[in-house]
C-alpha cells in the first residue's frame, strides 16, 4: 500500500500527456502501470523496510535481554 501510495505521488497528472491533458484511457493505462510496478515491487520484497525494522527490533530485543540478564 505504501508503495502504490509513493507511486501515485510520484506522477503528477499536470505533468503528463500532450499539453498537459490526459484522457481517461491514458489514465487508466497510468493507473494499470503503477499498481502493477507496485505489486512488482511488494513481491521482490519491496523497499527492504520490513527487514530494516525486524533488525533494529531483533537488536533492541537482544539488548533488553541483556539487561535483564545483568541484573
Amino acid at each position: 500500500m505504501l508503495i502504490g501510495q509513493m507511486m501515485s505521488s510520484a506522477f503528477s497528472p499536470d505533468s503528463m500527456g500532450l499539453g498537459g491533458e490526459m484522457d481517461s484511457g491514458a489514465q487508466t493505462m497510468l493507473d494499470f502501470g503503477r499498481e502493477h510496478l507496485s505489486r512488482v515491487i511488494a513481491e521482490g520484497g519491496g523497499l527492504g523496510l520490513g527487514k530494516t525494522i525486524e533488525a533494529g527490533l531483533a537488536k533492541d530485543q537482544k539488548k533488553a535481554a541483556t539487561a535483564l540478564l545483568k541484573r
